[in-house]
């Protein structure tokens, strides 16, 4: 069993719910996990840890760390690691697989918050699958997600997605594999299942989720180009998803992966919806106004000059389809040459057209340099238009902050959360660790009790992917107390 279940560390980190169901089995496919191309060194291992240093002076998210002296490597111990994407077969992570960064974190702590530093190399900020227009078939369309390869298996297309970063917790010591495994101790891709007749099945997704009711992992998954925008990253978590009969009879896409504030419904898998901010709907089907029989799709919301707005081509910020904002148009028509018509506001009257018949709206050429490296995207034309929208997150999912920038050739992350949220449904890590109730938290730090265990971790890059990610698993927090 211990064998087997070392065949399924190949397993990846943070796989994003649009992949679940967005891969079919080629007749030709192999269905057996390759082998792990990772090493996995033990948490214990002292080149895995990363300490955090006790701060009297609380941190500013507005300020740069960077060049503070109370982040320097002398009064905080930088912890050094390279994750890896791995293969995990089935072309899951073609592109990508091999690619490796340099990460440095380093992790301060007061009386209220704990605070990471986290820098990776990474030339440039992604765009989200922006919007061009089609010369040829005169349609707005949306860039790929993934990298294009052509029928050779020669890339023609870089992939256009966010840079994200995932960090995964064991909350209250709960998931028993993720004490050695951090990561990987939830992750199930490819796993075979049995169907409800009871054949076995191969599985082509990846999923997430613990294996009793008691466990739960605490998940940040951290967009790293909108989410700024409100000051926060999302608060996530995994659970068993309903248990077994969840995991083998639903096609093996069960998946235990929920934003906070998310909860059972007590019926069988299902959960409650998670709240989400009016306003961000990316695109819409629309009838051709000299062409009724034919609908285009096209944005719903369009930037009139991405060069000029705050979010550029990389956001629309969601407050500006709820209040007038005479850069930020609604589309209200097309015509079968692509020429849109806009309001001011949604619903409101015509006040003009868009023509993209214009080299502004046109897709970025691809560079050789494109051709041979998925992580960078071409520069798109003036005009082509963000599909991404910042919206604030809300209840328990908006509980870490977060500010980005990519500065030196790097990608700079600072992250501050408290160390006990206001969590009533076990959905968070405890830094404090978890007291009874009416028992007071401490203020002040302490060797002793359980306020300052260790906690194992592990993260995840994505850098310009949908999916596709580098893994460091097994990484351990320590906390110094004096």
């Amino acid at each position: 069993m211990k064998k087997q279940t070392n065949k399924l560390i190949i397993l990846s980190l943070f796989v994003g719910i649009s992949m679940l169901f967005g891969y079919c089995k080629k007749a030709d496919q192999d269905l057996t996990p390759p082998a792990a191309v990772v090493t996995v060194t033990p948490v214990t291992a002292p080149e895995n840890q990363l300490t955090a240093i006790y701060t009297a002076t609380p941190f500013d998210m507005t300020t740069d760390w960077t060049t503070s002296s109370a982040w320097s490597t002398t009064n905080s111990p930088m912890m050094q690691c390279t994750p890896v994407t791995p293969n995990t077969g089935q072309n899951l992570f073609v592109g990508y697989i091999g690619k490796a960064y340099s990460v440095q974190m380093q992790a301060k702590y007061d009386s209220t918050y704990i605070y990471f530093l986290i820098q990776y190399d990474d030339l440039q900020k992604s765009s989200a699958r922006p919007w061009y227009f089609d010369t040829l078939s005169k349609n707005w369309k949306q860039e790929a997600s993934a990298p294009v390869f052509d029928v050779n298996g020669v890339m023609s297309r870089s992939a256009f997605q966010e840079d994200k970063l995932g960090v995964l917790w064991n909350i209250n010591n709960s998931c028993e594999a993720f004490k050695t495994q951090t990561c990987y101790g939830s992750c199930h891709i490819f796993q075979p299942y049995y169907n409800r007749a009871g054949q076995p099945k191969a599985n082509t997704s990846g999923n997430h989720y613990t294996t009793f009711q008691n466990e739960k992992i605490d998940m940040w998954h951290m967009r790293l180009v909108k989410d700024p925008a409100y000051g926060t990253g999302s608060d996530e978590y995994q659970d068993y998803v309903g248990g077994a009969p969840n995991w083998d009879t639903v096609g093996g896409s069960g998946n235990g992966r929920h934003v906070d504030g998310v909860v059972p419904t007590g019926v069988g898998a299902a959960y409650t919806t998670a709240l989400a901010a009016q306003g961000a709907i990316a695109s819409q089907n629309l009838a051709c106004s000299n062409k009724p029989s034919l609908k285009l799709a096209v944005p719903t919301w369009f930037v009139l000059d991405p060069s000029t707005y705050k979010g550029g081509q990389y956001y629309i910020d969601v407050a500006d389809t709820t209040t007038a904002n005479p850069g930020v148009v609604f589309i209200i028509g097309v015509d079968s040459m692509g020429v849109m018509t806009y309001s001011l506001t949604r619903g409101g009257a015509s006040a003009g057209t868009i023509d993209p018949n214009n080299a502004n709206y046109w897709p970025g050429v691809m560079s050789g340099a494109n051709y041979s490296n998925v992580e960078t995207t071409p520069t798109e034309g003036k005009y082509c238009q963000p599909s991404n929208f910042a919206t604030p997150l809300l209840a328990g999912r908006g509980d870490i902050d977060v500010k980005t920038s990519w500065t030196g050739g790097k990608c700079i992350i600072q992250i501050r959360r408290k160390l006990t949220t206001n969590d009533l449904l076990k959905q968070d890590v405890d830094f404090k660790g978890y007291h009874p109730a009416g028992d007071a938290l401490p203020t002040t730090p302490s060797s002793s009790g359980i306020w300052f265990q260790d906690q194992p971790f592990g993260i995840a890059i994505f850098n310009n992917a949908n999916y596709q990610h580098a893994i460091k698993p097994n990484l351990n927090l320590h906390f110094k107390t004096k």
